[in-house]
């Protein structure tokens, strides 16, 4: 991972901006990826629901 983007996740982190920060997916950059940060106040709010059965379309699994 470039420095520069650890260095942004720092400053997100430390800004306290948002409990919650949208980044785009490394493998499939349409979808998204959720980073929470357990340093803001407002991190006891997050609420977790159950996570939900993923079934991969087996075409994508031939070679």
């Amino acid at each position: 991972m470039p420095q520069s983007v650890r260095d942004l996740g720092d400053r997100w982190v430390q800004n306290q901006q948002s409990v919650i920060l949208k980044v785009p997916g490394a493998i499939i950059p349409v979808e998204h990826n959720y980073l929470i940060n357990p340093s803001h106040p407002d991190f006891e709010k997050i609420v977790i629901h159950s996570p939900q059965k993923f079934s991969f379309d087996p075409r994508l699994l031939k070679r």
